[in-house]
């Protein structure tokens, strides 16, 4: 997973082409810790070629507010600009790998 700046957070939620996930941590977050490991897991021995951008929900604060995240952690799915699903529990790599599996 590659960190993404301010900048092209917004510019990733604006596109209209493709699909974008992007995952809202905090370093200071437990539960965010697990869910890391797990989507490392995910994009490290399941799907390689799975492009999931990681941000710091505390860098940007106004953002996460516009989008109305609820908590972290949140792996959010986006298709042609539009939110498609919000994954707040993580439960099991088991059930991340059937949700991310379309993608």
């Amino acid at each position: 997973m590659k960190e993404i700046s301010r900048q092209q957070l917004i510019q990733m939620l604006g596109s209209q082409v493709g699909v974008s996930l992007v995952y809202f941590y905090s370093p200071f977050c437990g539960t965010c810790k697990l869910a890391t490991k797990m989507l490392e897991v995910i994009t490290t021995e399941i799907y390689p070629t799975l492009q999931i951008s990681k941000c710091n929900i505390n860098a940007v604060p106004d953002v996460a507010q516009s989008l109305k995240i609820k908590s972290v952690p949140l792996l959010l799915i986006m298709k042609h600009g539009e939110i498609v699903e919000e994954i707040y529990a993580f439960r099991s790599i088991e059930y991340l790998d059937k949700i991310l599996e379309p993608y």
